[in-house]
């Protein structure tokens, strides 16, 4: 089942890629200038606090019966999700062509996939409960 049900949805999602590929490139010098400075081993701890992050907001609203909620946090989350895995795969190949394999340019790819992971095991959880919605 998709929760992408009208156009608009599409559409958001569209516009989340075109803008996380144009602006990957120019969060790359933000993921770089991070304090202290990311490591290798940072990809997947951010991997594994976003994807139990967004379970925990979607799945808390769920627990409480509040599908709506749920559902319209997971259509934002996606999107936000798509956004940074875009901008994500657009900093890691910037990063690779400039930098060499850096951890600082893989961030924002790690990121959007544990966003899109969290979504996607609450949709997997959840969604027969909003598919009425």
């Amino acid at each position: 089942m998709s929760l992408l049900k009208t156009r608009g949805d599409s559409v958001i999602v569209l516009a989340a890629a075109i803008g996380g590929l144009a602006s990957g490139p120019f969060s790359l010098h933000a993921t770089s200038a991070s304090q202290p400075s990311h490591v290798w081993e940072d990809i997947p701890l951010v991997f594994i606090g976003c994807a139990l992050g967004l379970f925990m907001v979607i799945g808390f609203q769920a627990l409480l019966r509040n599908f709506r909620a749920a559902r319209f946090a997971s259509l934002a989350f996606g999107a936000i999700g798509v956004y940074f895995l875009a901008a994500g795969v657009a900093a890691a190949v910037w990063g690779l062509i400039q930098f060499g394999a850096v951890p600082h340019a893989f961030i924002l790819l790690a990121c959007g996939l544990g966003i899109i992971a969290g979504v996607a095991v609450c949709r997997l959880l959840f969604s027969s409960k909003w598919s009425a919605i």
